[in-house]
């Protein structure tokens, strides 16, 4: 309602008058609630005066008192206006310059471009000083007015009252405070598992609870495993953060130090409890060795488990040699894959080719059939490079007979075989890994 905006009006006008002793005429709270652009603004500049060039204090012509503060810094550029003195853009330069000396070298800057002056003496002061620009570098060389300059210079001057305070921040923002200082990251937590890189991160942070923008600190950092020290490598931001990495090389308890001129930082040191490496779990096909009967068609023949067991012993300690089965009358040659009947007498004892088979394929009749040694050497390294995939073809082609035949993995786990050929199988053949498809699981330790 129009009385409560009234009412809320005279409350900022008697704040102004009463409080702040501003001298206001010829406005009040009615001029603003009816939009009197003219008061408006002479209301907005009677603040900017106050508070900005007068800074609140007495009623002295606040001219004068600011002229005479900007030629106390800029003998050599005199100014005796607000308006025509500062249209070259060399006086703006130099009193930035005299307020913090080292962002232009006057006056071998000066292009007696006024534009190009001006707007130089405008960056800086915003780059360097953080003094908004409040006018534009035309507005000041073409268009100069005396309210919008007295207003931007009155910024330089509380940058100027400022200064020794902002000096003195600046010179605290590079102290660090071991009390605010924070140390976090994976490698000083739980979790961490030997033989893996781990990393934490130290931030030195000032009084004001803020990252010191700087690096070259006296840190000194130690990590102590069960049995030695770590190597770790620590990088230095130069921001105020230091980026450690180590590597743990057993399980077991560590200790990390941080300390910053020899002094612990946060919780320091830090207790960590390192994982031991797990041992992966891998699966191989489970092995069956055959014998070739002299049979019309020839086949492979499974052994029986005992014998199958200790050629499979005597393969998996020595790699090879020889194996006699008395019991059923025969010597095994694993080197030369071949087997001998030692019931025959003489040169031309019976002798038999032995396979151990790793990967078959299903006849007819259902009955695994090894697959060669080559041919079960490239499905096994098809499968641990993972390119059984996407119904990816592993050729399998036997070059001897020349028919082409290749491995599909049809489903999850399930491979079969087609081949060319006006006699082949359009549904294909089962093929197993390990025989009757039966796997051994291995536990492989990853220590070094």
């Amino acid at each position: 309602m129009e009385v409560q905006k009234l009412e809320n009006l005279s409350m900022a006008f008697q704040i102004m008058q009463g409080q702040c002793a501003m001298t206001l005429i010829n406005i009040g709270p009615r001029d603003l609630l009816e939009g009197n652009m003219k008061l408006i603004l002479a209301l907005i500049w009677a603040l900017i005066l106050h508070f900005k060039i007068k800074m609140g204090g007495s009623e002295n012509d606040s001219n004068d008192e600011l002229l005479r503060w900007v030629n106390s810094h800029i003998p050599a550029y005199p100014v005796k206006n607000f308006t025509s003195d500062w249209q070259n853009g060399k006086s703006i330069c130099a009193l930035a310059e005299a307020l913090l000396p080292g962002q232009m070298k006057l006056p071998n800057d000066f292009t007696n471009d006024h534009i190009k002056d001006c707007t130089m003496g405008i960056n800086n002061a915003l780059k360097n000083m953080k003094i908004p620009i409040i006018l534009d570098p035309e507005d000041m060389v073409s268009h100069p007015d005396k309210q919008a300059m007295m207003t931007y210079l009155s910024y330089f001057r509380e940058y100027y009252m400022n200064k020794d305070n902002i000096d003195k921040q600046k010179e605290l923002e590079l102290i660090p405070d071991i009390s605010k200082c924070i140390v976090y990251g994976q490698g000083i937590e739980a979790g961490n598992e030997a033989g893996k890189s781990t990393y934490f991160t130290i931030e030195i942070r000032n009084a004001f609870d803020r990252k010191v923008p700087r690096g070259g600190h006296n840190l000194f950092n130690r990590i102590t495993g069960p049995h030695t020290q770590q190597n770790f490598q620590a990088t230095d931001h130069n921001d105020g953060t230091y980026y450690v990495t180590y590597t743990p090389d057993e399980g077991g308890n560590y200790v990390v130090e941080v300390r910053l001129e020899n002094k612990p930082l946060q919780s320091s040191p830090y207790h960590v409890t390192i994982l031991d490496i797990p041992e992966e779990i891998i699966t191989e096909p489970l092995p069956c060795w055959y014998v070739l009967a002299e049979t019309k068609p020839e086949k492979w023949h499974p052994y029986d488990n005992p014998t199958n067991e200790t050629l499979e012993k005597q393969f998996n300690t020595f790699g090879g040699g020889v194996v006699n089965i008395l019991n059923n009358g025969f010597k095994v040659d694993l080197s030369l894959k071949e087997e001998t009947n030692l019931q025959k007498k003489g040169f031309f004892s019976e002798k038999r080719t032995i396979r151990r088979g790793t990967w078959f394929w299903v006849d007819n009749q259902g009955t695994p059939v090894p697959y060669s040694e080559e041919l079960a050497v490239i499905l096994e390294k098809a499968f641990k490079e993972g390119k059984f995939v996407n119904r990816t073809q592993i050729d399998i082609t036997d070059k001897k007979l020349g028919k082409k035949r290749w491995v599909i993995e049809t489903a999850p786990g399930v491979y079969t075989q087609f081949r060319d050929g006006p006699k082949s199988n359009p549904e294909g053949r089962p093929v197993l890994r390990g025989f009757q498809g039966h796997l051994i699981e291995k536990s492989i330790s990853k220590k070094k």
